[in-house]
C-alpha cells in the first residue's frame, strides 16, 4: 500500500510540473484542477472519480458556467482530463486525471 501511495505521488508530482511548464495553462485551469483534485478518490487516485459542476465551480471560484466548461474543455483538449458528462441535473459527471510517464504513456490505473 505504501509504494501505491509513494508511485501516485511522484505520477501527481510530474503532472503538476507539466501543467506548470504549459504555456497555455491559466491560473483559472489552475483552480479547476485544484478542484478536481480535492474531490477525486484518495483510496484510488488513478481511477475515474465523480464531480459536480457546481462544487467544482464553488470550489475553484469559477462564477461563470461558460468559463466552467471552456477551462475544463482546455484541460480536454490539452491531455490533462477525460471528462464523460453525465446530462443529469442530479448525477455527477465522470472524471479522470490523464498522468503520462516518462516515456509519454497514460498512467491507467496501475
Amino acid at each position: 500500500m505504501a509504494s501505491k501511495k509513494i508511485l501516485s505521488r511522484q505520477l501527481f508530482e510530474e503532472f503538476s510540473k507539466r501543467l506548470s511548464e504549459d504555456t497555455r495553462i491559466l491560473q483559472s485551469h489552475v483552480a479547476l484542477v485544484s478542484a478536481l483534485f480535492y474531490y477525486q478518490d484518495k483510496k484510488q487516485p488513478l481511477a475515474a472519480f465523480q464531480g459536480s459542476r457546481s462544487k467544482l465551480m464553488r470550489h475553484s471560484h469559477i462564477r461563470s458556467t461558460a468559463t466552467y466548461h471552456k477551462r475544463l474543455s482546455d484541460l480536454v483538449k490539452y491531455g490533462y482530463l477525460e471528462y464523460t458528462p453525465s446530462w443529469h441535473p442530479t448525477s455527477a459527471s465522470r472524471f479522470r486525471f490523464v498522468i503520462v510517464d516518462k516515456k509519454g504513456s497514460d498512467v491507467k490505473g496501475r
